[in-house]
Parts: C-alpha cells; sequence; structure tokens
C-alpha cells in the first residue's frame, strides 16, 4: 500500500502560492505567534492558580497535553518550539518591534531595507554569530521575524504630513480647545449648535484622478488613463454642527464670461466671485461674509470656525463681520487636518464623489472635458451624491469641535511632534505621570459624584443598575438616569485593561480575551535580556534647538477670537503702520527725484553754499523767508536740512496765526508781502 495522498485542494495550488507556504513552514517555525504563546500562558495560570488539570487545560485552550506538559514541567521554554534557535532573543525582537512600530508612529518609519540594513549593522558590531549571508538578513527573515511579531507591526502605507504640521504638541492642542470652551460660554452658545459653522475652500480639478480598474492580467499592456490636465477651480463650502451645509461659493479666474451663466445647475442660492488666479483674497472673502449672513439664519451671535490662511486675515473683513453680528474665530494653524471638520470629514467623500462624475462624464462625452461653464452643475451631482447631514454632524463631532471634546485629538496623532519638542525622555515621562496623576484624582471625584448619586437612588433601583452593568447593558437613551449612573460609574471605576501588569506580563500584550494575571514568582523568565549595543541603537532621534529665533508674523500675535476688539485694536494699529511707512516711502522717494532733477549751479560749490539765518517769527517785515532746521513744509513734510541737502532755493512762509511753515511753491496762488499770511488749515 502506498503512501497517502494529499487532498485534491492542495494539487490545484498554483506555484506562487506553494512557494509562498514553503517560505512560511520553513521561517516560522522559530517562535510562536503572540496568540498561541497567550493561550499556552493562560493554560499555565490555571495550572498554577486555580488548580486545573493539564488534560482539561490543555483541551480548554487549544494545545496538546504532551506540548503543554514539556513546558509545565519546564523541560522547554514556554515560547520555544521546534526548530534553530532565533538570531534574536525574544525580548530582542519585541524591543525592536516596537521601536519600529514607534518610529512610524513619529513619521520616521524604516522601509524593509533599511531595516535589514539596521539588522546587519548590529551584527557587524557584536560579531553575532548568524547564518546570513555577510551578516545582512534576507528578506525572508523579515517576513518571518513580522509573522512572529504580528501583534505589534505590520507593513503600511504612509500618510504625506508636512513639515509645520508636524511639529504640534498636545499642550497647544488643549490650550486652544479649553479658550474655544469658554468663547462659548461666554457668547452662550455652548449648547447651541445651530449657531456653530466651519467655512473653508478646496480646489478641484476639472479630470478625474487614477484609480484601480478591472484590465488584462497581462502586466506588460499599460492601463492608461486620459486626464484633463492640471486645471483646478476654487469652491467655498461651510457646514454647521447640527448637519446643514449652506449653498457654495464660487471662486472662478477672470475674466467674467458673458456668454453663458456659470452658476446653471447649481446649488439653488450659490454665489461666485472671479479674481486674477482664480484664488481667494480678502476682498472675496468680505463677500463671502456677506453670503455667509444672507444664509446663517436670524439668531446672533453665530461663530464662524476658518483657518488662519492670509487672505482670511483683513481689517475691514474682521470690522464687517462684527457689525453683522458674526464671530470669526480661527483654528490652530498648522493643524486643520485634524481640528477643521469639512476636511475631517466633509472633502474627503464629497472630492470621492466628484471622482465618480468626472470618470462617467468622460466615458459618456469622450475628447470633452468639464469645463467652466458646466463644473457647477456637475459639482452640484457629486455634492447630492454624497450629502447625508450625519456625515457632517460626524466631522463636528470626530474633530472635537461640537460638542467640545480636547479627547478627540489623541497623543497617537500628535506623535510626530515628539521629535520637535525638545523635550528629553525624562522629561515625557515625568509628563505622563503627571497625567496619570491627574486621572486619578479625575477618578476619585468620579467616585464621590457615584456615591452621592447612588444614596438618591432606592435600594431596587440601585441594585437593578448594578446587575445591568455587569450583564454589561449598553443600551442608551431608554433611561436617562441610568445613563448618567452608567457613565459616573465608567469613570469611578476604570477599565481594568489600562493597568500595567507584573511579572511576567502574560496576559497584557495579547490581542486575545483574557485578564491580566501572574504565574508564580518561582517560574523563570522565557527571554533573555536585551544587549548593550541594540540598547544603544533603540533610539528615537531629536531635532536640535534651533538657535536662530522663530519670525512672529501678525498672523500668530491675533488672539483666536479674530473678530475680537484685541484683535480689530491690533490690525488697526497695524493698518496705521503701514500708512506711515507709505508716507515715508513716499517722501524719500520725492526727495530722491528734486535732487536728481536739480540742475547744478555753476562757479558755486555745495560746500560753500550759505543760507540767510530765518529771521524771528516776531518780526513783520519778513515774510517770505527760508526755514530752520527744525522746521518743516506742511504740504510736502520736507525738512529745512533737506532742502539744505538737495541745494534748494526755495522760499519758506510762515503762518501768522498756528506759525507753521510751508513752501511758498506748495500755496496756490500769490503770496501778497504786505499783507497777513494765514495757511489752509487754518483758513
Amino acid at each position: 500500500m502506498g503512501p497517502k495522498r494529499r487532498g485534491a485542494a492542495s494539487s490545484c495550488r498554483s506555484p506562487a502560492q506553494k512557494s509562498a507556504k514553503a517560505i512560511a513552514k520553513k521561517y516560522r517555525g522559530k517562535k510562536m505567534t503572540p496568540e498561541k504563546a497567550a493561550n499556552v500562558r493562560r493554560a499555565l495560570y490555571s495550572v498554577c492558580n486555580e488548580k486545573l488539570s493539564l488534560i482539561k487545560a490543555a483541551r480548554e485552550y487549544g494545545v496538546s497535553y504532551g506540548f503543554l506538559y514539556r513546558r509545565y514541567s519546564w523541560e522547554v521554554d514556554i515560547e520555544k518550539i521546534k526548530g534553530p534557535e532565533t538570531v534574536f532573543s525574544s525580548a530582542e525582537e519585541k524591543s525592536m518591534a516596537e521601536w519600529l512600530s514607534e518610529m512610524a508612529q513619529r513619521g520616521m518609519g524604516l522601509r524593509v531595507c533599511e531595516f535589514l540594513d539596521f539588522v546587519q549593522d548590529i551584527v557587524k558590531k557584536e560579531n553575532r554569530q548568524t547564518p546570513f549571508k555577510d551578516g545582512r538578513p534576507s528578506y525572508q527573515w523579515f517576513t518571518a521575524f513580522k509573522h512572529r511579531n504580528g501583534n505589534i507591526i505590520d507593513r503600511r502605507t504612509e500618510t504625506p504630513l508636512g513639515l509645520k504640521r508636524s511639529k504640534l504638541s498636545k499642550s497647544v492642542i488643549d490650550e486652544w480647545y479649553s479658550k474655544y470652551r469658554n468663547f462659548l460660554i461666554s457668547i452662550d452658545c455652548l449648547d447651541k449648535p445651530s449657531r456653530i459653522w466651519n467655512a473653508d475652500e478646496s480646489g478641484f480639478n476639472m479630470g478625474s484622478a487614477s484609480a484601480k480598474v478591472i484590465g488584462p492580467t497581462r502586466r506588460d499592456l499599460a492601463v492608461p488613463h486620459i486626464t484633463a490636465g492640471k486645471q483646478r477651480l476654487t469652491v467655498m463650502y461651510c457646514g454647521r454642527a447640527t448637519g446643514e451645509m449652506m449653498p457654495p461659493f464660487f471662486v472662478f479666474p477672470e475674466p467674467k464670461p458673458r456668454s453663458y451663466n456659470p452658476l446653471n445647475g447649481s446649488l439653488e442660492g450659490s454665489a461666485i466671485a472671479y479674481t486674477k488666479k482664480g484664488w481667494m483674497d480678502s476682498k472675496t472673502f468680505d463677500k463671502f461674509i456677506d453670503h455667509f449672513d444672507k444664509y446663517a439664519g436670524q439668531e446672533r451671535p453665530v461663530v464662524l470656525l476658518i483657518d488662519s490662511v492670509g487672505s482670511h486675515v483683513d481689517h475691514t473683513v474682521f470690522m464687517h463681520a462684527k457689525a453683522k453680528g458674526i464671530e470669526i474665530y480661527r483654528i490652530v494653524p498648522n493643524a486643520t487636518h485634524l481640528m477643521q471638520p469639512l476636511d475631517k470629514g466633509v472633502f474627503g467623500p464629497l472630492k470621492g464623489k466628484w471622482n465618480l462624475v468626472s470618470r462617467r462624464y468622460s466615458r459618456e462625452n469622450p475628447g470633452k472635458t468639464i469645463g467652466k461653464e458646466n463644473f457647477a452643475e456637475k459639482l452640484n451631482v457629486a455634492y447630492l451624491e454624497f450629502y447625508k447631514p450625519l456625515t457632517v454632524i460626524n466631522a463636528f463631532k470626530s474633530s472635537g469641535i461640537y460638542p467640545v471634546d480636547s479627547m478627540k485629538i489623541t497623543s497617537e496623532m500628535l506623535k510626530p511632534g515628539l521629535t520637535f519638542s525638545g523635550k528629553s525622555l525624562v522629561e515625557e515621562e515625568k509628563a505622563v505621570v503627571v497625567v496619570h496623576q491627574e486621572e486619578l484624582h479625575e477618578t476619585a471625584r468620579a467616585k464621590g459624584a457615584l456615591s452621592v448619586f447612588e444614596e438618591t437612588l432606592a435600594t431596587p433601583v440601585r441594585d437593578k443598575y448594578n446587575n445591568r452593568i455587569e450583564e454589561g447593558y449598553d443600551m442608551e437613551g431608554i433611561s436617562p438616569c441610568f445613563d448618567v449612573y452608567r457613565k459616573l460609574h465608567k469613570k469611578a471605576h476604570p477599565s481594568k485593561a489600562t493597568s500595567q501588569a507584573t511579572g511576567l506580563d502574560l496576559l497584557a500584550d495579547t490581542a486575545l480575551q483574557g485578564r491580566h494575571a501572574v504565574l508564580p514568582e518561582d517560574m523563570p523568565p522565557s527571554s533573555s535580556l536585551i544587549s548593550p549595543v541594540l540598547r544603544d541603537l533603540l533610539v528615537f532621534p531629536k531635532a536640535p534647538e534651533s538657535l536662530k529665533p522663530v519670525r512672529k508674523t501678525l498672523v500668530n500675535t491675533l488672539p483666536d477670537n479674530l473678530t475680537s476688539s484685541e484683535s480689530i485694536r491690533t490690525l488697526s494699529l497695524r493698518e496705521l503702520e503701514k500708512v506711515k511707512s507709505f508716507a515715508e516711502r513716499e517722501r524719500k522717494a520725492r526727495l530722491s527725484f528734486i535732487k536728481k532733477n536739480k540742475p547744478q549751479k555753476k562757479g558755486k560749490s555745495k560746500s560753500n553754499t550759505q543760507k540767510g539765518k530765518m529771521p524771528k517769527k516776531t518780526d513783520p517785515d519778513n515774510v517770505l523767508t527760508q526755514g530752520t532746521s527744525k522746521e518743516f513744509c506742511k504740504g510736502c513734510q520736507v525738512t529745512w536740512d533737506e532742502d539744505i541737502e538737495s541745494d534748494s532755493d526755495r522760499l519758506w512762509v510762515q503762518c501768522d496765526l498756528c506759525d507753521d511753515w510751508l513752501h511758498a511753491e506748495c500755496i496756490s496762488g500769490l503770496i501778497d508781502t504786505n499783507e497777513q499770511f494765514i495757511c489752509p488749515d487754518c483758513m
């Protein structure tokens, strides 16, 4: 009788599947998977602490009796299985996996080839004996390494993040949310979502983006995607926390078309403005304020959240909005991808529908592209396919704008900022301790509130609520009293899953269900220590502190409430400085022109030119004269010293009422030396 034949399914595998299975079988056995290791540890815990027999524990946790017995009697290590030893110990592999995960979250992730170079560097520095060629592990070794640490790392696609956005910190975000909450309380809008709006502009391409399509199996045949160029049109959308969206505000490049109306087919109430390049500027934003005021409702004040783009910061716009009862509040600069509702949950799905509409138009109209004449119509089709009030509500909720919740922006989202925070690891650990103490204080307050609340309940009701909590009753809205009790109970008794395990940390790292448990103290550890060389290399990059001071712009010095009296006063002073600066430049330009066009006198040197002294102001017989060095002309603002420098022989005249001086040529009309002279300001 011949050997047993394998199932028919195995013979139907493709060559690629067979090769992948062979590689997995060869390199998988160096270490247990995290799930199996967790089951073994749970079984050993049940045998040691719960007095469960080996046979029952093996049956309950899905391992064989002999497999469990050899680890219970310490014939082999807990996580050891058949096959040669791994190059790195379990603790070393775990530390490398956690380092790779943290580096990726900080925006400094390593590609597979970079990680293999990193391992090669460790092997050469330690002179570690390995089966690697030239000390560099193969891609198959990385596949097995990823499989053994599959609960920590996986291959992911990076999301582009600008350098300025990567420098955000949790303290800045929390401070903004605190001020934002106090601002809403001050204008009585904290519980009025209908008064909270968010506006932002976005560019829409005239063509669709490339995507995965159904095509031929042959890889040598290209699958082209016909595009419509790089033309983009700007659209300003505005939505509020209750889910409504305002008609869009279009910004098109000049000139204004005369043969068609670009708003044909668009949403009723849409508006349009034209700029030189089709971008939003301060004048166009002022027009949008009128558009916003038209559809924002009759209740005032209303809050309009915007970003810190320069076109949105203008003194005239803020005065205009303040007069209409519109409070403009800006979001943290470079944090709109996290905190702006439209960026967080509206523009993404809207542009997804826009791409589908563009692709459909290209198929139905070969050779034609969407232009300015039908852009608004096609965008309205995409908008109607996208729009759901719940989508807008969730966008405000996920960004923490309404309800106001700074915890929506977690520390994990801001990990790239740790590279630029300038804090050492010790300071970061201290910050974690402070946060933990605040959490303990919050828990103590919740326990006190829960005890007071329980005293107001009857005994049967209290027992019923406790039974519901134990049974995991999570229905909301049926009993408001129980909803309050459940929230207080959740804060007073936080989940044990957040606590730190001790001992061998048997169950805290597992992805399966379970509880925190500890094996007996006499059980030896299952992994060796981390080598010093590896520990020294597992560090996170830190940006050096820049010696160059950061230049503060006007936008950064303004308060978040852009329509506040402080903000308007700052912008008013800025406008005044601009006027003074312009007047000074104009004066210098006039002086330079006079000096350049003044003909040189023959036989007379500038250095030898002497001007007569100015007669006293009390002398009535001298009206036409030359000014003193401290006087200046009220007409052209040129001083006496500047006249000397330009070698000008212009005559000066003094007003008999205010004693101010003017050039004779700056006064319209003739001057009679026998009569009293009065300047235009005193007339």
